[in-house]
C-alpha cells in the first residue's frame, strides 16, 4: 500500500457491506485484550471514523491522567 487512498481503498474492500464494521470491530477487540492496549479501536476509527467504532470500544484513555 501507499499512501492513504489505497489504505482507505483495501478498507473499503476488505471491510465493506453491511457486516464490515462489525467485523472491524471484533478485529480491534483482539488486539484490544493485549496488555496495555484495551483503549484500541485505531483500525474502526481509521476505516469508518470515529462515530462508528464509539459503540464496540472504548475510547482511548486521557493521557493527562497517565502516569510514568
Amino acid at each position: 500500500m501507499r499512501g492513504d487512498a489505497d489504505a482507505r481503498r483495501i478498507c473499503g474492500y476488505l471491510f465493506g457491506g453491511e457486516q464490515g464494521p462489525r467485523r472491524l470491530a471484533e478485529h480491534d477487540s483482539m488486539i484490544a485484550r493485549l496488555p496495555g492496549l484495551g483503549w484500541f479501536d485505531m483500525a474502526s476509527r481509521y476505516c469508518f471514523g470515529a462515530s462508528t467504532a464509539g459503540p464496540f470500544l472504548p475510547s482511548a484513555p486521557d493521557s493527562s491522567k497517565l502516569t510514568a
